[in-house]
């Protein structure tokens, strides 16, 4: 449940658990798989060995662990350090927005008016403070 006026702006713009398909099914399948963990189980993205359940950041608790999908979202890797699933969530997501800049290059490039053209793209939104 949101708390703050930050908090809702960012579920507003990620949308909730349910809509990225982190709902019902996927916690209950991280619960499922975090009963059988044990200290030292090997991590499914690095093989390196995954010691601590909690980590502080921020004076905040959080998992140190979580429950890796495959790029298309359907089957389960695995729990893997929090670290390595958010690197290679960025990781992939950094690859599709550079494909997607290649992409509008070419278009431009080209002289063919597409979708992709820099006239179709929303300019990112500048705001006067720094989330």
């Amino acid at each position: 449940m949101p708390r703050t006026r930050r908090d809702i702006q960012r579920y507003a713009r990620r949308g909730s658990t349910t809509a990225r398909d982190y709902g019902g099914p996927h916690q209950a399948e991280q619960k499922r798989r975090l009963a059988r963990w044990k200290p030292g189980d090997p991590c499914a993205r690095c093989g390196q060995p995954m010691w601590q359940r909690w980590e502080y950041v921020g004076g905040r608790r959080v998992s140190a662990m979580h429950l890796g999908h495959t790029a298309d979202r359907t089957a389960y890797t695995g729990l893997e350090h929090a670290h390595c699933n958010l690197s290679e969530g960025a990781t992939r997501g950094n690859r599709m927005r550079g494909q997607r800049r290649a992409a509008v290059k070419a278009a431009t490039a080209s002289g063919t008016p597409s979708v992709t053209t820099p006239a179709a793209i929303p300019a990112p939104l500048h705001t006067s403070r720094q989330w």
